[in-house]
């Protein structure tokens, strides 16, 4: 599904939400390990702005099963950050938000350098949520909604951008106060 819009002006905040459903396969005969994948992308004037190589799988589908998401990480190790067993990678929770947001994130081998940061619409770096090298195993940044000088921001659209060593993601999120 592709959505496209037009006449927006510089500013303009524009929500698009979209339920995801499974009962197109219900009564499907498949085995237990199938899966339905979602991918996500954004683009602006044909730039891509936005994008979740990894997407969103939907397992135990068929058959009327609920459906249950699976994160594209590896196990937590000893270093696991608390609490982040129930956040998927890479993905802001609550989004949208009103007064913080979590994500978690994976660095690999014996550590890397990170660096996870806020923009806005237009790509100024508004907040920095990390910078710095950090241990292996699964981390947890979190967003109070507020810029660098510590004011509340408006209602809106921002990106959120996470390079692990030498990988980027830039996902979306979203404040409604």
């Amino acid at each position: 599904m592709h959505i496209v819009v037009s006449n927006v002006t510089i500013g303009q905040v524009i929500i698009v939400q979209v339920k995801y459903s499974a009962n197109s396969i219900v009564g499907t005969s498949a085995n237990k390990n199938t899966a339905i994948h979602y991918g996500f992308a954004t683009n602006v004037n044909g730039v891509q702005k936005d994008a979740d190589p990894d997407g969103l799988n939907l397992i135990n589908c068929v058959g009327g099963s609920t459906a249950a998401a699976t994160p594209q990480i590896g196990a937590q190790g000893p270093e696991a950050a608390p609490g982040s067993s129930d956040l998927e990678p890479y993905r802001p929770s609550p989004n949208p938000f009103a007064e913080t947001m979590r994500m978690a994130y994976a660095v690999a081998g014996v550590g890397e350098r990170v660096d996870i940061g806020v923009y806005d619409l237009v790509g100024r770096r508004i907040s920095t949520l990390e910078s710095g090298f950090q241990s292996a195993g699964r981390h947890v940044a979190t967003w109070d909604g507020r810029g660098s000088d510590g004011t509340r921001l408006k209602n809106g659209i921002y990106f959120i951008r996470t390079i692990v060593g030498d990988r980027l993601r830039t996902v979306r999120v979203a404040i409604l106060r």
